[in-house]
Order: structure tokens, then C-alpha cells, then sequence
């Protein structure tokens, strides 16, 4: 992927849920992090299914865009000519209406290039 939002990548998953309150029509409730430093880089909103039988379980496909490169010296998003590419994975987790989140899941490893 090219850094800086300048690419994207879909991911599909399933959830499931017990008791059927997942989804918000106020608030993000899918949150996606960068595994190199647990960084919040994307949050979505589940509609809201809260005691729809039907809805406890499903799959959800999302758009991710490509985050920044992080450097060395502790500069990111700019084009950098000795650090060509960094690797991470996307961390996924969803949070109930009770506030429980569910575990969280990881992408496979996905190539930041940097240029």
C-alpha cells in the first residue's frame, strides 16, 4: 500500500453477538488500530441492531486506508528516501452497547511503501 491514505484495502470479517446490543446510530463503534503503535487510524459506525435477533451475527466489510510511514527519527507521512518501506497489520475490535469489546482480530502483515 502507498502511505498517507493515498491507498486503501477492504477487510472482511464476521461477528457475532451474544445478546444482540451491538450497533449505535450516535456513536463509532468498530475501531481499527496500527500494530506498530496501537494507534486508533480508523473508526466506523455499526448501525444499530440493539435486540434484533436477526442481527446478532454477520459479516462486515470495511474500506481501510493506508496509514502513515513511521521513521526512525520519529517523523511520518512524508516521503522518505532511506527508509523505502515499513510492514504492520491492522488491529480490529468492536464495542457493544454495554461497552464490552469483543476480541480483537488482526489482518495479515500489509507493506507501507514510503516514497
Amino acid at each position: 500500500m502507498v502511505q498517507n491514505g493515498q491507498d486503501s484495502t477492504f477487510v472482511k470479517f464476521e461477528f457475532e453477538d451474544g445478546d444482540g446490543d451491538i450497533g449505535s446510530d450516535l456513536q463509532d463503534n468498530i475501531f481499527v488500530k496500527d500494530a506498530r503503535n496501537g494507534q486508533i487510524i480508523a473508526q466506523r459506525r455499526l448501525p444499530n441492531y440493539t435486540n434484533n435477533p436477526i442481527y446478532k451475527k454477520g459479516e462486515i466489510t470495511l474500506v481501510i486506508y493506508a496509514p502513515c510511514c513511521i521513521y526512525p527519527n520519529g517523523t511520518a507521512c512524508t516521503p522518505n528516501t532511506t527508509v523505502l518501506q515499513n510492514k504492520t497489520k491492522f488491529i480490529l475490535q468492536i464495542q457493544d452497547n454495554a461497552g464490552n469489546y469483543s476480541n480483537e482480530i488482526s489482518t495479515p502483515e500489509i507493506t507501507l511503501d514510503c516514497l
